[in-house]
């Protein structure tokens, strides 16, 4: 059996694409693969697999690229549509009897019948002489000389060879796996494009893109947990929790196998969690279900997982809490921040968070149980304000306090402070920033004693 080639241009696949009238793009490469398997006879099936899914590749990341505007699309692709792609057509001899199959094809056991004869007419040397002077022909010296010096030096030459050879094989870089890799797309910001051309580079190093985008669908809760509309998508804060205990128990199987019995079910997940929105984005031609809504503001409540605790002992510790790298959305809204929005989220939360369950884990044909203990945390000082009734932004929303009282130190060490407001926590990135912020205004105003300055002469000294 012999092969040819056919070679069909890439315009002429693309012109089939155009008048199919399909929807999905599998249709479309469907009827391609039928073209080209009538154009092409006795197509090799393996050959036209590989030739099609690098040419839907390129084509989707065009297609892409062009923003799916044909004009576009033509205009800046001309040299690659005119290009051919090479079918390979397998051309069958009606000869009667098994068909002739290649000695490199051949099995092993094959390969020992045909040479068997050479081998017991010919002796080693000139065997291997006849070898060092076939792929001295055929370019490959360096083969020829490690043959010649393996088959002329001492007998345990070759063994040497072999065992340094093994141990340089077993330091070679292993390839990633497909969550490694994930972690490194996510690290640099790379593009699909742009990690593909890396691996083209080391493809022994790193997967293809369909095995991170396997590793990508393990780092999300159960599709069926998840809703989404046109305004908003959100998760079940319960499926949340479990798929974030799942996923720290994988990381930190090697501790966790080695507990014993009595503490399977000792462990306690303690997370932060709260609420912000955005405003003041571009509003796009995006049609919703109501005419109230617009992309123009989005509301986002997250949670972040802090510490997972068996006991006394700490399992896994959240090395950046405040990196958005460990947060995990609980809903994202298009709707706008205000007092009414952000007391109803709380309200909303807190029933699912007073309807949770304990999280079970399957290891090792052990079950583990996780408790989870919720904080909210993650607010700023207009949230304290709108969750605290406090009306004014001046105000302190723990003691009640305005900025006139402040320097009445005597009262202000006496005053009394809302106990229950101090569960939402002082953020220490904006405790910092005001803090500083503060020194500077105090600085300001040292030569007036004065909170606020009035009339241009104070004005001007400030």
């Amino acid at each position: 059996m012999n092969s040819s080639t056919v070679l069909i241009s890439r315009q002429k696949l693309y012109d089939i694409i155009k008048r199919s009238g399909c929807e999905t793009i599998d249709e479309k490469f469907n009827l391609i693969k039928i073209e080209i398997v009538k154009r092409v006879k006795n197509c090799d099936q393996n050959d036209l697999k590989k030739k099609l899914s690098y040419f839907k590749s390129e084509y989707k990341s065009r297609w892409e690229k062009a923003h799916r505007v044909e004009e576009r699309f033509i205009v800046e692709n001309k040299n690659w549509l005119n290009a051919s792609i090479k079918f390979v057509s397998l051309n069958n001899q009606n000869n009667r009897g098994r068909p002739v199959v290649a000695f490199e094809m051949s099995s092993e056991r094959n390969k020992r019948k045909i040479t068997q004869e050479l081998r017991n007419n010919t002796s080693v040397n000139v065997l291997s002489h006849a070898t060092q002077m076939s792929l001295r022909a055929s370019g490959q010296v360096e083969a020829a000389k490690l043959l010649k010096e393996i088959t002329t030096s001492t007998p345990t030459r070759a063994s040497r060879y072999r065992k340094v050879f093994m141990k340089q094989s077993a330091q070679a870089p292993k390839k990633l796996s497909g969550e490694d890799a994930l972690a490194v797309i996510v690290d640099a910001k790379l593009s699909r494009h742009q990690y593909n051309i890396i691996r083209m580079s080391a493809p022994d190093k790193f997967p293809s893109y369909k095995v991170i985008q396997e590793s990508k669908k393990q780092c999300y809760p159960k599709p069926e947990n998840i809703q989404v509309t046109s305004t908003n998508a959100e998760v079940s804060l319960q499926a949340l929790l479990d798929h974030t205990v799942e996923r720290l128990f994988l990381v930190q199987k090697p501790v966790i196998v080695l507990l014993q019995e009595n503490e399977l079910d000792k462990f306690v997940l303690y997370s932060k969690w709260g609420f912000d929105g955005s405003s003041g984005h571009s509003s796009y031609k995006q049609a919703f279900c109501s005419p109230e809504a617009s992309d123009s503001a989005v509301f986002i409540t997250s949670i972040v997982p802090l510490r997972l605790v068996n006991g006394d002992q700490i399992i896994w510790q959240n090395p950046r809490p405040a990196s958005t790298r460990y947060c995990r959305p609980i809903k994202i809204e298009f709707i706008k921040e205000s007092t009414d929005t952000s007391i109803a989220e709380k309200e909303k939360v807190q029933s699912q968070i007073n309807k949770l369950i304990n999280s079970i884990v399957t290891f090792d044909n052990k079950s583990f149980i996780v408790t989870h203990n919720l904080i909210l945390a993650m607010v700023d000082g207009k949230l304290c304000n709108a969750l605290t009734d406090t009306t004014s932004t001046l105000k302190c929303f723990l003691c009640g306090a305005t900025s006139k009282q402040f320097n009445l130190i005597d009262e202000m060490v006496k005053r009394e402070v809302k106990t229950d407001n101090l569960s939402f926590g002082i953020s220490v990135l904006h405790g910092w920033i005001r803090f500083f912020e503060c020194l500077l205004h105090l600085s300001y105003k040292l030569p007036l004693k004065k909170w606020q300055a009035r009339g241009d002469v104070e004005n001007k000294i400030v």
